[in-house]
């Protein structure tokens, strides 16, 4: 019942001030998140497109900045798909990477059955110089070559309603320079070229009815792509 309101916040008439004075909702953070985004309507989801992208919201005829740094975390439950609504495309290509959360692994089991919970140490970081440090991270023009033609692979393929946008381009080159940059390299190699690919992609390429039924993936569209694009 999440009203868009109730997301980016709303003015209310206070009569001690005989004004109407602005309550920021909570997109007005550093860190925001969305726990099962998909079970909010369309129009609560559409809130989010302005802030994703432009670090700010419109509300009432004014703008508004968010506080730096600013990004979303989001999740969806692939269970009880009753009365939940899929992101639409133009949402799906705001989010930088798509991960995953597989089963644990055995040992994770015992570690799960067998450790008492503790609390994390607190860990200082300056996000904002981090990102400004990440873009430093320097990227050859033959990786830059591969983006592009896999870019345009995704784009002819005919499997693929929607290929990959200059958006969706932009994301895969920022997320492998974040890589390199927390594997303390000062450059892009072809690990995290690949790496960022699978995390970035594979939410923005969408399948044909047909290719759906014919049992195709979009990682196993991305695969090929990658291949042919001469990303080892």
């Amino acid at each position: 019942d999440l009203m868009p309101s109730d997301l980016v916040g709303i003015s209310v008439y206070e009569r001690s001030k005989e004004a109407f004075v602005f309550h920021p909702g909570p997109v007005f953070a550093q860190v925001l998140l969305a726990d099962e985004i998909n079970r909010a309507g369309p129009k609560t989801q559409s809130a989010l497109l302005e802030a994703m992208e432009e670090h700010q919201v419109s509300v009432e005829n004014e703008t508004r900045a968010l506080p730096e740094p600013f990004f979303v975390i989001a999740t969806q439950n692939p269970l009880e798909l009753e009365g939940t609504y899929p992101l639409p495309e133009a949402q799906l290509d705001r989010f930088t990477a798509k991960i995953p959360f597989r089963p644990p692994r055995r040992e994770v089991w015992l570690r799960i059955l067998t450790e008492e919970p503790k609390a994390p140490e607190p860990v200082e970081v300056d996000l904002l110089k981090a990102q400004e440090e990440a873009k430093e991270v320097r990227v050859a023009k033959e990786a830059l070559e591969a983006i592009t033609h896999v870019a345009f692979l995704t784009q002819e393929d005919q499997r693929l309603r929607m290929g990959l946008s200059p958006r969706g381009a932009k994301a895969w080159l920022s997320l492998a320079r974040a890589l390199a940059y927390l594997r303390g390299k000062p450059f892009v190699d072809w690990k995290e070229l690949k790496d960022a690919a699978f995390l970035a992609l594979p939410h923005r390429l969408f399948l044909t009815e047909e290719a759906l039924y014919a049992g195709e993936s979009a990682e196993g569209v991305l695969k090929e792509a990658l291949r042919k694009g001469g990303i080892p």
